[in-house]
């Protein structure tokens, strides 16, 4: 499978997924009359990007991990202060503001890893058109629906991905991947590819920038250094242990422990008994993954292949790892489309299938809470017309917002990992 029949795959099949999507969202609501949430993989309009608001708020006085209980690392809060300002001026603009400045950053480097490396897209308004599949999937547009700040990670990664193996900058991509880490956490994951790469200058470097910038971070805010810095290692463990609304943990997720919780969230009225300790199961099911990927990744020569897994993992293991994490995948896809057109036809279709089906609206059906089912009161962030600005207000979790496409994300998550782990034993014994 060369890399234009690569390009042409996932752009089709996106593509023809997004069509599917709508005729069905077209015939459920229009013709059928059902009502929100089917035929919609999003959040209602009125709550589009109460993230973004979410985060400006706790900027607002400069002290987020006191007076509002941030888990965000400071980086990303310190990279946030102009988008926040900006909305004080023009409001609810100020995110698809920061959405054009990013777009146009990753399309650029997008277009140039395509230009470069695919000899059949020689014109340039070809690779333009051919290639908006590529990067306008649904996890992005979930990611701009919410608001969320995720799109400064994601850019990051973009120019991280297109110098390390388009470059080969090593030392610009390390200064990148720091920024990634220090902005979210979990691309820490990614450090093992110069471990496995033995780029050992590059991993200190690394380390060292991201200890740095985020030290520095939490002298921006009120309340001082190491204030900031306990209140946000205690924010930051109360996050990773789930919300106290159960729903919450489950609903739009793609991770192992929506995958965990939704037996008993729809189907044990959103209660998850005392006697399975979803913290435990979740701690033994990580490392192993870990441990045999790490284990198989050591002897891995593909270079896409390494960035494949790290992602995957980082995106399946992240605890409440919601849909707009999908889009960690996406510079992952194009490594895949330009690198070894040599792999086996049936694994290179197979992984094919796998991203495409990733980045498509899946939300065909809403499953129903039981009878058992409790109201969990939470509150939600909406744009308010008549006051002309965001608002909080008390919420009710409905009993059908949670949508098959937490499986199938979830499950193909999980199959990449037990596929390229099970694929690389094989590889072993026979040799």
């Amino acid at each position: 499978m060369t890399s234009n029949k690569k390009f042409i795959f996932l752009s089709v099949f996106i593509t023809i997924g997004y069509v599917a999507f709508f005729v069905f969202s077209y015939i459920a609501q229009k013709i059928l009359g059902f009502e929100y949430p089917v035929g919609s993989f999003l959040f209602k309009l009125n709550e589009v990007f109460s993230d973004f608001y979410d985060i400006n708020t706790m900027l607002s006085n400069m002290s987020p991990y006191i007076e509002y209980d941030s888990s965000y690392p400071p980086v990303a809060l310190v990279l946030a202060i102009p988008f926040a300002v900006l909305q004080k001026y023009i409001g609810m603009i100020a995110y698809p503001v920061m959405v054009l400045i990013c777009v146009a950053v990753i399309f650029v480097f997008q277009f140039k890893i395509i230009r470069k490396h695919i000899d059949q897209f020689s014109s340039g308004m070809l690779v333009a058109e051919v290639s908006i599949p590529l990067l306008v999937t649904a996890p992005f547009i979930f990611m701009f629906d919410r608001g969320n700040y995720l799109l400064l990670t994601i850019t990051f990664f973009y120019a991280f991905v297109y110098f390390y193996y388009v470059k080969s900058n090593d030392v610009l991509a390390s200064v990148l991947l720091a920024f990634m880490i220090a902005g979210k956490i979990y691309p820490a994951l990614l450090l093992f590819l110069f471990v496995f790469d033995k780029k050992w200058k590059n991993l200190f470097l690394t380390v060292g920038v991201t200890i740095g910038i985020t030290l520095l971070g939490f002298c921006f805010f009120q309340e001082g250094f190491f204030a900031n810095l306990v209140a946000f290692l205690g924010n930051l463990f109360d996050f990773a242990s789930g919300s106290g609304d159960e729903a919450a943990n489950v609903y739009f997720s793609v991770g192992l422990t929506a995958l965990l919780r939704f037996p008993f969230v729809v189907w044990n009225g959103i209660k998850i008994p005392e006697w399975y300790p979803v913290g435990y199961i979740y701690i033994i099911i990580a490392v192993v993954l870990v441990l045999w990927s790490f284990w198989n990744l050591r002897k891995e020569e593909s270079s896409w292949k390494k960035l494949m897994i790290l992602t995957v993992l980082m995106v399946f293991l992240t605890p409440n790892s919601y849909m707009y994490n999908l889009t960690y995948l996406l510079p992952v896809m194009l490594i895949f489309i330009i690198k070894d057109v040599s792999v086996q036809k049936f694994e290179n279709y197979l992984y094919a299938i796998c991203f495409g089906i990733l980045n498509i609206p899946k939300a065909y059906y809403y499953f129903s809470i039981d009878d058992k089912y409790v109201d969990v009161p939470t509150y939600a962030i909406v744009y308010s017309e008549e006051l002309g600005e965001y608002v909080q207000y008390d919420w009710v979790f409905p009993k059908d917002m949670i949508s098959i496409q937490v499986l199938i994300d979830g499950f193909i998550l999980f199959g990449i990992i037990l596929f390229y782990n099970i694929c690389m034993s094989k590889k072993k014994k026979r040799i």
